[in-house]
């Protein structure tokens, strides 16, 4: 991959790669890698963290150099945001229409809304260059999205036009899709629909995908009622070998990874973070506590959880996070000033062996997370666990009562 290496005091990208120009078809050699399509702002690769400010701008943390720059390699660029609806006329390289993006192989990969029930996928080089259009289709909003072997799996809703009620704005039912974009052609196939009704079941419960692995997309299906597995080599979707159950342990469950279902269960006044195997169907009780809890990031082998105090679950002193491998099935608390401190934690990109987090900075009456104001940092996942007090601060914003604002960096 291209690497990014910022120099002190100087706006400079180091490019290692051959030069990919203009929309030319993505060449890369398949990965194995599945990287999701972030949709709070950060996306980590082995280099460092990619993640959008408060103006959707976008920047590079390297992780060697401890350096924070924007994607941009514009000589002279005051790095100025633009209006998000002037977005056909950005003129700094950094700038996203949005916090929605991922970067995959020598590219930024986003989507754009065109116009009501119309997206457009997009694509621009490492360096922030060559930004161009790929695709355009109809979903109504950003789709939840994955990359795997060359190709972008998404989860979509269209809503049907001949049910739009023009006074109140809504949709009386919408389609559910499930499709593949191969990135050397930028042709879309669809792998399965399910027509759901408006305020029901959305495209994130109707297609779960519960592993990626070995070519093979697995995926539990609502509107034929059992596990699928999408072949990525014969483009076939066949009921799974593995599942038999016609019992769809996902129904209470947010999220499922590597074949099993986390959900959260309720007795006696509390609450259990519940692991279910989606092939034996046997029940673990990973943890039990009178907080609610809450599923931070689960894309990664490390999932962060949070336990919640308060009915406004980010603004609690009394909150506690915890580190649970999916892998080992160990669970360690995150005991760290940073975590502890009067103010929400929360994290936004981890990886195998460090975390991104984001930090509300009390006003000056000392209300938690109210002032707007926010600082990001950076911190090896063997410190936070230690409760050793050594981060990096990556990018902090300021907001006064007055509304003004600062960018630090």
């Amino acid at each position: 991959m291209k690497k990014i290496i910022a120099a002190a005091y100087v706006l400079l990208y180091v490019l290692i790669s051959v030069f990919l120009p203009g929309c030319a078809a993505d060449g890369n050699a398949r990965m194995e890698s599945v990287v999701w399509l972030s949709h709070n702002g950060c996306s980590a690769t082995e280099e460092g963290y990619f993640f959008t400010d408060n103006e959707s701008m976008l920047h590079f943390f390297d992780f060697r150099s401890k350096k924070t720059v924007y994607v941009c390699d514009k000589p002279e660029c005051p790095h100025q945001p633009a209006a998000l609806s002037e977005s056909a006329h950005f003129t700094c390289n950094a700038q996203l229409p949005g916090n929605q993006f991922a970067v995959y192989g020598e590219y930024i990969y986003y989507f754009y809304p065109i116009w009501y029930n119309k997206l457009e996928f997009r694509r621009r080089d490492i360096d922030g260059n060559n930004d161009c259009g790929l695709l355009q289709f109809r979903a109504q909003n950003v789709p939840e999205a994955f990359f795997y072997q060359d190709k972008i799996f998404i989860k979509k809703e269209i809503y049907a036009s001949e049910t739009f009620d023009p006074e109140t704005g809504n949709e009386a039912s919408l389609e559910l899709v499930l499709s593949v974009i191969d990135l050397a052609d930028n042709q879309e196939t669809g792998i399965a629909t399910f027509f759901a009704d408006r305020g029901g079941i959305g495209a994130g419960n109707a297609f779960v995908i519960h592993d990626v692995a070995d070519g093979k997309v697995s995926y539990y299906d609502e509107g034929l009622s059992g596990f699928y597995e999408y072949d990525i080599a014969s483009q076939v979707a066949a009921r799974s070998a593995k599942i038999s159950s016609e019992k769809n342990p996902l129904r209470l469950a947010p999220f499922a990874y590597k074949g099993y279902a986390y959900g959260v269960t309720s007795s006696g006044g509390m609450h259990h973070m519940l692991k279910t195997s989606l092939i034996t169907e046997q029940e673990e009780i990973v943890l039990s506590t009178e907080k609610r809890i809450l599923f931070i990031d689960y894309h990664t082998d490390n999932m962060i959880v949070m336990l919640a105090t308060d009915a406004d679950c980010l603004k609690s002193a009394d909150n506690e996070l915890y580190l649970y491998n999916t892998v080992t099935g160990e669970l360690r608390k995150l005991a760290h000033a940073l975590i502890n401190t009067p103010a929400f934690a929360y994290p936004n990109c981890v990886t195998d062996n460090s975390i991104f987090v984001g930090l509300a900075v009390d006003d000056v009456e000392g209300s938690i997370g109210y002032s707007g104001s926010f600082e990001t940092v950076y911190i090896t996942l063997d410190d936070l666990l230690a409760g050793r007090d050594t981060y990096t601060s990556v990018y902090f914003f300021y907001q006064e009562s007055s509304g003004e604002f600062t960018t630090i960096e």
